[in-house]
């Protein structure tokens, strides 16, 4: 368990949309980067809200949380499908 205030960096995507939309968060609890919500861009009306899918630490520069996920590859390129609550 992370203790303390640090800087996140937080990686989120959007239920609807399934793009990544990254955040930085500062001066926050792990309990907060955990359950920060933000407005997906990609909605005009603001209904939809990114949810967090992982959580980077600023200080150590590593993934200190992710959301569980099935990650498939079309290509060269990997896809990951969200358990979203």
């Amino acid at each position: 368990m992370i203790r303390g205030r640090r800087t996140f960096t937080i990686k989120g995507a959007c239920p609807r949309h399934g793009e990544d939309v990254n955040q930085t968060l500062e001066n926050a609890t792990f309990s907060e980067a955990r359950s920060h919500t933000w407005d997906c861009p990609h909605e005009e009306d603001g209904n939809q809200s990114v949810q967090v899918v992982e959580i980077l630490d600023l200080k150590t520069h590593k993934v200190v949380w992710q959301r569980p996920f099935t990650a498939h590859r079309i290509g060269s390129v990997e896809h990951r499908d969200y358990k979203f609550d």
